[in-house]
């Protein structure tokens, strides 16, 4: 059983990369706000499409599948939690818990993305099984 992380990593470090600089640069935020609903979309096609060339060069079970899915999106969700512990860390140095930076939407979000990246997975082994 080979899984190819490659695309997932480097969609993990472009995703690091960008909280990293909304951290430095918050007012970025605002700035981006009128092409928010764009980048949503395009996010959930990245995901998607993340999710189908990671398992287009594995031969896994479903089960590794739903697993990886979840895995995937548990990394990439905790990404910003993470960062604001930090955060608080160096300007106040307090930690508080670490579920106390996961609301409802973030569970949303996580749910989204693990089905998204889940679909990406399923589409890509039975498309390269012929069944698609």
């Amino acid at each position: 059983m080979k899984v190819n992380l490659t695309p997932f990593s480097i969609y993990w470090f472009l995703f690091l990369i960008l909280n990293v600089i909304y951290f430095i640069f918050p007012f970025l935020f605002f700035l981006l706000l009128p092409a928010v609903f764009v980048m949503i979309l395009i996010w959930g096609i990245c995901v998607f499409e993340i999710g189908r060339a990671t398992i287009i060069s594995s031969q896994t079970k479903w089960i590794i599948r739903v697993i990886l899915a979840f895995l995937a999106s548990l990394l990439t969700i905790s990404i910003n939690p993470i960062g604001m512990i930090l955060l608080d860390f160096i300007n106040w140095r307090h930690i508080n818990s670490f579920a106390d930076y996961f609301s409802k939407a973030y569970w949303i979000i996580f749910l989204i993305h693990m089905l998204l990246f889940w679909l990406g997975e399923e589409i890509g082994y039975f498309s390269q099984k012929g069944l698609f």
